[in-house]
């Protein structure tokens, strides 16, 4: 059976409108300002800890219940956004001054402009009504792009021995 150059390309050209039609053709992604977006997001995030804002931090969380922050050390499980919330707030209530600095490992914006994720150490100097502490903290962030916002959906946090 011969397959003529007009069968094939009208098949290439069903195949093509189908997948336009159900959106299977891959976007343009403009990498780089979806990188600076998610960067913009975790320099927030950063900020909102140094203010020790609660209600800034918990914002750039994405408000489902399947979100996760696991904290080694302290130790802490944290499910939801209003978990996430209000552990926030119990934490930070109890610091009178902190200073956070970060060393990034790796920060990287998926093809698809979906998904992120930042690896980075954390050094942290916290001042409470005990005294002030010294620690580092090794931290995994996962991000989604939601409705065209970046939020986090999962952190893992560990310290380093």
């Amino acid at each position: 059976m011969r397959l003529c150059r007009r069968n094939v390309l009208a098949c290439l050209m069903a195949v093509l409108g189908a997948a336009l039609l159900t959106g299977c053709a891959r976007e343009k992604v403009d990498l780089q300002q979806e990188y600076q977006a998610v960067r913009t997001v975790w320099n927030r995030l950063l900020t909102a800890i140094e203010r020790r804002d609660a209600e800034a931090f918990a914002a750039h969380w994405a408000d489902r219940s399947d979100i996760l922050a696991l904290i080694e050390g302290i130790p802490m499980w944290l499910e939801g956004w209003e978990g996430i919330k209000f552990n926030c707030e119990q934490l930070m209530s109890n610091v009178r001054e902190l200073d956070v600095s970060e060393v990034l490992h790796e920060f990287r914006v998926s093809e698809n402009g979906r998904s992120a994720w930042i690896v980075s150490d954390l050094r942290f100097d916290v001042t409470t009504e005990r005294g002030r502490y010294r620690f580092n903290r090794w931290n995994t962030v996962l991000l989604t792009k939601q409705n065209g916002i970046w939020q986090v959906v999962y952190v893992q946090s560990s310290q380093p021995e």
